[in-house]
């Protein structure tokens, strides 16, 4: 099993740190956080992509995203389902563009009959990751969840104490007891706000060790594709925490048993790198700095596609919820569906976007032992809509 590190001495942190900041800072204003018109400063988290090159020792950032909310279940109709982002945190919007960038790849490879720069075609006919290629990730804060429990706890006013009074066999809200530790978390945190479907970020890169980074989509198309290293600003991280929410001896440590000569599937616990770069647009350490969260969502996608979204509740910002063809973002499961249909239409055929993602029978026997390990994994809701 790879030894899992807290690396505080590489400067590697900072370069794929760097590498997702520079990016950010040539985007346009639109979409960015801003000082209110009443003084107040909007803060938010940014996510980035990074593929490093490792005989040129080269760090491009492919992908990034900003966020911090969900869209609650309850505001979304029927027939808006596949077509609005329920998880707007940075980091899985930025796994998401990456599977974007992954599709488009595809279908250039099967226009062109040639690989590229990213992907190759493997004996067994399926794309996989070029073997130069290390993929890492960037995010500003500590992922909600199991990994900044105790970063929650030390924030609190008065030294207030742990509520130790929930049984701990239930799925718990994002910052219900904090003295529950390894255990699944929903978002949002706050135990007033609306409730969503989505896990918290910490579960979501936990399964990602196991599952890899591929989703729906792409992992029936492409060899498992891993995350290499994590890297999360220093003032953020509790060591035990990282051990623990993803090191190869915390809860995820069971998963070692299930990997197979003929599974693709196996656990692969990345490394957590800090960096001494910090967001401009991040939360404050000083608690008395009066802020707001920002309500936008910014996307960017480089390489062959360079474009940008901005999205507001799930949806292309500008645009009505009831519009649901044009208020499609570009990396919703409807548009990534379409896009999987343009390059495979016998890999489309089930229109019922819940029975089509049971027709992947390896992965979803893997989502299970996950959910096994894990616990209290209740299945998002949401998926019985017709993609086209």
């Amino acid at each position: 099993m790879e030894e899992f590190t807290l690396d505080r001495n590489s400067n590697v942190g900072n370069l794929i740190a760097l590498a997702v900041l520079n990016k950010f800072d040539e985007l346009a204003r639109h979409g960015k956080p801003i000082i209110r018109a009443n003084g107040v400063r909007e803060w938010t988290t940014l996510a980035g992509v990074v593929i490093q090159k490792k005989m040129e020792n080269e760090f491009i950032c492919v992908c990034l995203a900003t966020g911090v909310k969900c869209t609650p279940a309850g505001i979304i109709k029927n027939e808006q389902l596949g077509s609005v982002l329920h998880d707007c945190h940075a980091e899985i919007l930025a796994l998401r563009c990456f599977n974007r960038l992954l599709l488009e790849h595809c279908i250039l490879i099967k226009e062109s009959k040639k690989d590229t720069w990213l992907l190759e075609v493997a004996d067994n006919g399926k794309f996989t990751l070029n073997s130069n290629l290390l993929i890492h990730l960037y995010v500003s804060e500590c992922p909600c969840g199991d990994a900044s429990m105790e970063l929650l706890a030390s924030r609190l006013e008065n030294n207030k104490p742990w509520n130790l009074t929930v049984d701990s066999e239930k799925l718990m809200r994002g910052r219900a007891d904090f003295g529950l530790l390894g255990i699944v978390r929903t978002k949002p945190g706050r135990p007033d706000a609306p409730v969503s479907w989505s896990k918290s970020c910490t579960d979501k890169l936990a399964a990602k060790q196991y599952l890899s980074i591929l989703n729906s989509q792409t992992s029936l198309i492409c060899e498992p594709i891993y995350l290499s290293c994590v890297v999360l600003y220093k003032k953020v991280i509790v060591k035990s925490a990282i051990d623990r929410a993803f090191g190869p001896f915390g809860r995820c440590a069971p998963l070692a048993e299930f990997g197979e000569k003929d599974n693709p599937y196996y656990f692969h616990p990345f490394t957590v790198l800090e960096t001494d770069e910090n967001f401009l647009y991040s939360r404050p350490l000083n608690q008395a700095e009066k802020t707001a969260t920002s309500t936008n969502v910014l996307i960017w996608i480089g390489d062959k596609m360079q474009c940008t979204q901005v999205i507001h509740n799930g949806i292309k910002a500008g645009t009505k919820a009831k519009d649901v063809e044009k208020s499609q973002t570009l990396i919703c499961r409807k548009s990534m569906m379409n896009l999987l249909h343009q390059l495979s239409q016998s890999l489309t055929n089930e229109k019922n976007y819940y029975e089509w993602k049971k027709l992947n029978i390896k992965r979803c026997q893997q989502k299970q032992i996950l959910r096994n390990i894990l616990k209290n994994w209740i299945p998002n809701g949401g998926n019985e809509f017709q993609w086209i």
